[in-house]
């Protein structure tokens, strides 16, 4: 479980669990296995992009920062969106603020807050 201060700043920039992380991502047909260490919570973002693209984080549990990534398993350096050292509530909404910035913007969903 994350420290309350992470849960809560993840939370407020609208990402919710993926689910606990396993050592070794199941594999899907035609695609690498991905290591996930048991160390890192796993989030994805409530809103998806306007062209499609999801925003997922990972967090550590002994460590300061997050990773924000377009996949929920990461297999290529591609796939990494941002990586900030800090776990900056206003650092975490800016990356977040540029990432449907450059998607086109968040496919609105009222309901949930995006728009």
């Amino acid at each position: 479980m994350l420290p309350l201060l992470k849960q809560t700043s993840l939370t407020e920039a609208g990402f919710a669990p993926l689910g606990a992380s396993q050592p070794i991502a199941y594999v899907s047909f035609n695609q690498p296995a991905a290591y996930i260490p048991a160390s890192e919570i796993r989030y994805v973002h409530a809103c998806q992009a306007q062209d499609g693209a999801r925003l997922y984080v990972y967090s550590w549990l002994d460590a300061p920062g997050y990773l924000l990534t377009t996949q929920p398993r990461i297999t290529s350096l591609s796939h990494i969106f941002a990586e900030l050292d800090t776990d900056d509530p206003q650092e975490l909404q800016t990356a977040v603020d540029a990432f449907f910035h450059q998607h086109g913007g968040a496919y609105s969903y009222p309901a949930i807050g995006c728009n």
